[in-house]
């Protein structure tokens, strides 16, 4: 089970949370409730949960607050905000401090299913990662390591979803609070390859899969992949593949594709 701590300070919305939703029938156990921002941090540092929901505004500490509070203690637990619909551009202001989600109020159970199906799906692997990284860190090292193994079990997870984007390593060691160089080296020790290695594989899948399944045209493959270089992206990818996108969709398709 994964441990849930919730957090509201209208009393008939926390109610409505922990009731309405079959957590353990989803993996999942409320181990603690919290009607303000400060009593949830308690309950948070003591119980170490796994999915923290929280609502936004609160009388003393606001839901954004309070993930800042938790992360700067190096509390990597998902949290998921719950706000109401006229505070969903303040919302999204927590998700410069890797927040998992957010739900509307009135929150729907439903809705809270398929969040609950990522988030299993997440916190499963954060497991599996947590415990490749123990494989490769001496036992005696571990304790010092710990909280940085957890943080950049949070970074390889932000860039297997976000590799379309933009970064470079280091803008995402300062993000999730690791040194560089450690995280060149645990990334070469996790996944066997090295950073630019690792993001280029995980858009070269990409590209493969979208010549295969749409009908883009190869600039716009590049682009959705995350290449920004179109001159580039069929230079590297035929190099990865033997064959240029073209001849991928071709052959691909049996030959009959005359799409770019």
């Amino acid at each position: 089970m994964y441990k849930v701590v919730l957090i509201d300070d209208e009393p008939w919305a926390l109610y409505s949370l922990e009731n309405g939703v079959e957590w353990e029938k989803r993996g999942f156990e409320v181990i603690g409730k919290a009607y303000n921002g400060e009593d949830g941090l308690a309950i948070i540092r003591k119980e170490n949960p796994d999915v923290i929901f929280t609502d936004i505004r609160m009388d003393d500490i606001s839901g954004i607050e309070l993930l800042q509070k938790a992360r700067k203690e190096n509390i990597t637990a998902e949290f998921v905000i719950v706000s109401a619909y006229g505070e969903f551009s303040y919302a999204k202001d927590a998700i410069q401090c890797a927040l998992f989600d957010y739900i509307l109020k009135p929150v729907e159970e439903a809705e809270v299913n398929n969040l609950l199906a990522r988030l299993s799906r997440k916190l499963k692997e954060k497991r599996y990662t947590a415990e490749q990284i123990k494989l490769v860190i001496p036992e005696g090292e571990r304790k010092d390591y710990e909280y940085a193994n957890q943080n950049f079990v949070e970074l390889l997870h932000y860039v297997d979803e976000h590799f379309r984007e933009d970064f470079t390593l280091e803008e995402l060691s300062a993000k999730f609070y690791l040194n560089n160089s450690y995280t060149c080296t645990l990334f070469k020790k996790i996944t066997g390859d090295t950073f630019s290695v690792y993001l280029n594989n995980l858009r070269m899948k990409e590209a493969h899969y979208l010549l295969l399944t749409t009908d883009y045209s190869t600039a716009k493959v590049a682009e959705l992949s995350g290449y920004r270089d179109y001159y580039y992206f069929c230079k590297a990818f035929k190099r990865k593949f033997g064959i240029t996108p073209r001849q991928c969709r071709l052959e691909g398709r049996g030959g009959n594709e005359n799409k770019a």
